[in-house]
């Protein structure tokens, strides 16, 4: 078992734990930005904006995931690639304030003052 990254049931366990916490806090994350999105689509026009904000939150929060997943490595224990799933989409929140300094240095918004 040396080299594997396997220590145990203790630590299997451990990592279950972990991936369901951290799976119920970006689930949390993931619904309060999605209806934070539903509830600003109140108008027609904004209605497509709050579906492409929600395609953009889901691929990256799914591709962070599986960034997490590959980086666990293929001797681990499917509870350890969970929890590095589940770590992986959680810190892939972490891009969106990113993201959106980006998008408003690129395209920066206009104020009718």
């Amino acid at each position: 078992m040396t080299g594997t990254g396997i220590k145990g049931r203790g630590q299997e366990t451990q990592d279950a734990v972990l991936a369901a916490v951290l799976g119920v806090l970006t689930a949390t994350i993931d619904g309060w930005l999605l209806s934070s999105f539903r509830n600003g689509a109140q108008a027609a026009n904004r209605q497509r904006d709050a579906v492409n904000s929600a395609l953009v939150l889901v691929t990256l929060v799914l591709f962070a995931a599986l960034l997490g997943s590959l980086a666990a490595g293929r001797k681990s224990t499917p509870q350890r690639r969970w929890r590095c799933a589940m770590l992986g989409s959680l810190l892939g929140h972490l891009a969106l304030p990113a993201i959106v300094v980006v998008m408003l240095i690129i395209h920066p918004p206009t104020i009718p003052w």
